[in-house]
């Protein structure tokens, strides 16, 4: 009489021996196994998170960038600005026109007590920006004509910056340069421009 064989097992099939230790059989078994499963059921490596510590670099790079743009703007205003304050020292400087003298001649003396005057009243209002203000000479209007009747006058202005203080760039100093003569047969404003006038 033979010994009851298991439910469901053919009696006739070979024994399989059991795997004994450091055998590899059941880890090719197992290896075998994982190749068979779906590429989705498979552990996949991703590159999620991987531009996290990027983004504080760019997000600095963006406000360099819009920071330099907004400050390049402000510096071109301050130096406009700093060509008005010369041009208008320089025509108060312009008008110290020497009345007793029967040719156009500019009182040095006086050009430069005008102009320093103006200098004084734009470097006591702060809101100006105006830092420094002063006649570099009386010129000569060209080498055609030799006079010395062109007042220059040089004015810097100083503006503190935006967004490139994070970067140690405190203020932007602009300089300007403003020159200005007489003319001779000017009675009225307008005579400079229409050309009229005594002489």
């Amino acid at each position: 009489m033979r010994p009851p064989q298991a439910a469901g097992k053919d009696p006739r099939a070979p024994e399989e021996p059991p795997s004994r230790p450091g055998n590899p059989a059941g880890k090719v078994q197992k290896a075998h196994a994982s190749l068979r499963r779906p590429l989705s059921a498979r552990p996949t490596r991703t590159d999620r998170g991987s531009i996290a510590p990027l983004l504080p670099l760019l997000a600095l790079l963006i406000l360099l960038l819009g920071g330099l743009v907004i400050d390049a703007a402000r510096q071109l205003n301050a130096r406009a600005k700093a060509i008005a304050y010369a041009e208008e020292a320089a025509r108060a400087g312009a008008g110290a026109i020497d009345l007793g003298s029967e040719n156009l001649e500019l009182i040095t003396v006086d050009a430069g007590a005008r102009v320093e005057e103006y200098c004084t009243r734009v470097l006591q209002d702060t809101r100006s920006g105006v830092k420094t203000c002063h006649l570099i000479g009386i010129e000569t209007i060209g080498e055609d004509d030799p006079r010395p009747l062109v007042v220059h006058v040089r004015v810097t202005t100083q503006i503190p910056s935006t967004l490139l203080g994070l970067v140690g760039v405190k203020v932007f100093t602009a300089a300007g340069d403003g020159r200005a003569r007489p003319f001779e047969g000017v009675l009225q404003p307008d005579d400079i421009r229409t050309g009229t006038g005594d002489g």
